[in-house]
């Protein structure tokens, strides 16, 4: 256990000094007196309906997954279900390697739930999510004006090759013929053989999960999860907004959904150095890049402060609720 939370200890140290070198290189030639000068300048007009949004996020997910939920026959109280997701934001936000979800998976039991069922919800919700980012991303692509022709080919033939691996995935899970000949060959690997049993439940319960997925609920799935997006996405324009930068809703759906790919590399926690040297990169190619360094802390802080301080209530209030 001390050697396992070691490992943790020097992860998080590791992750933050990564971080930390490489905003200082990419922010470094930013004149950060003409940033304080233009966030001094603020339009609390376009702020404030950002802000709002922030704090509305965390508990709209919470319910989106309350619907995932009872497709699989679930009928646990709306409050309990938003209030366990969002302490498992607050553990993806401020630890590595989607603990949260593992928490969420783990807590589900105390609410009747079967977590071998719930993990479906838990798999369905990412690959979901995965092929929906890389459409939209596809379709406002055309918008990203920045990139070079060479570049938005990479990032073309990126997106379809994770939408068809992501609807392979979808495949191999609904096709139990085809996916138990895969598990079948996995089973001939040296290392796995001893995970026969397991990995062959494990399969059996996401096919039950996933089947139970297509239902008539499944367009409300959609139009909540394409609405999550666009909120998402409405933040880091308003922000744009409130500090005087000129760009389109379609820019800003293209940033928001590229910027959040970063979050999937388990390095630092809340994609601390990563998503905002990403930003500054792509931003200066357009803009001042004081200007640019000004949305940045703006929409970080603002996202970092909100999520956390949401999720940290509704994980708050779930553990006085649990004693």
């Amino acid at each position: 256990m001390k050697n396992n939370n070691f490992k943790k200890i020097t992860r998080l140290i590791f992750g933050l000094v990564f971080a930390f070198v490489l905003i200082y290189y990419v922010f470094r030639n930013v004149n950060f007196g003409e940033v304080l000068i233009l966030i001094k300048g603020i339009k609390f007009e376009f702020l404030i309906p950002a802000v709002l949004i922030v704090l509305f996020l965390i508990p709209y997910r919470g319910l989106r997954w309350f619907e995932y939920l009872n497709i699989i026959k679930y009928k646990p109280k709306k409050s309990s279900v938003i209030k366990l997701y969002g302490s498992g934001v607050f553990l993806n936000l401020t630890l590595f390697a989607n603990v949260g979800d593992l928490f969420r998976l783990v807590e589900s039991k105390k609410l009747g739930m079967n977590r071998s069922r719930v993990l479906s919800t838990i798999y369905f919700e990412r690959l979901f999510d995965l092929i929906l980012m890389f459409s939209l991303m596809l379709l406002t692509l055309p918008f990203a004006g920045f990139f070079d022709k060479q570049i938005q080919n990479l990032i073309l033939i990126i997106s379809v090759l994770v939408i068809l691996l992501v609807s392979g995935a979808f495949f191999i899970i609904f096709a139990e013929k085809f996916g138990k000949k895969i598990i079948k060959i996995l089973f001939n690997l040296p290392f796995i053989k001893n995970y026969e049993k397991k990995l062959e439940d494990m399969y059996d319960e996401l096919v039950f999960g996933f089947k139970l997925f297509w239902n008539k609920k499944i367009f409300l799935i959609f139009l909540m999860s394409l609405s999550l997006w666009m909120m998402e996405s409405l933040v880091f324009y308003f922000v744009c907004k409130s500090l005087s930068m000129n760009t389109t809703f379609l820019f800003a759906v293209f940033m928001t959904i590229s910027a959040n790919l970063f979050f999937a590399i388990p390095i630092s926690p809340s994609g601390l150095g990563l998503v905002d040297s990403y930003l500054q990169i792509v931003l200066s190619q357009l803009f001042l890049p004081e200007l640019a360094t000004a949305v940045i802390l703006v929409y970080r802080s603002m996202k970092l402060i909100g999520e956390i301080g949401t999720s940290f209530m509704l994980f708050t209030l779930r553990q006085l609720e649990s004693q």
